[in-house]
């Protein structure tokens, strides 16, 4: 039983590590997009106001609206994804936790215990909650502080 867990056990965190690179990808996406409001400001002080071109302020407009429609898609998805792998993770591994703290009680005599019943829903509570997506996100800080670094006026001068 032992050697069965551990195999179905591998298989899993094999099966959640593939969703996690896909998640990752919508993460640089994210934080891709997270760049809109500082360059449409940019653009704003830059372009709008010493030109006072009212074109240029409705199509940086247009541009940044789209693309805070796309980060807020890329978030709807990413979160429908943990929530489906959560799910998952239950109906894979829900059913075994049960059946092995069964099985320790009756043969091994043990007390009865659901604490891997329990590990399963806290961890499924993490996915699924708001937690999750700054630790995701967290190894996108540097690129983002380096373009924004980049752009300072103060370097550009």
């Amino acid at each position: 039983m032992k050697q069965k867990g551990h195999t179905l056990l591998k298989e899993t965190l094999s099966k959640c590590r593939r969703v996690f690179v896909i998640i990752a990808l919508f993460g640089l996406c994210i934080n891709v997009l997270m760049l809109t409001a500082p360059l449409f400001m940019m653009q704003v002080f830059d372009r709008v106001i010493t030109s006072r071109n009212t074109d240029t302020l409705i199509m940086l407009l247009l541009v940044a609206t789209i693309a805070l429609v796309t980060m807020a898609a890329l978030e709807g998805v990413r979160t429908y994804v943990m929530v489906r792998l959560s799910s998952w993770l239950d109906r894979r591994l829900g059913g075994i936790s049960l059946t092995a703290s069964i099985y320790s009680t009756l043969k091994k005599g043990e007390d009865p215990n659901i604490q891997g019943l329990r590990d399963l829903n806290t961890f499924r509570s993490f996915l699924t909650g708001a937690g999750v997506f700054p630790i995701l996100d967290a190894p996108f800080a540097p690129i983002f502080l380096g373009i924004m670094f980049l752009l300072h006026p103060c370097w550009a001068a």
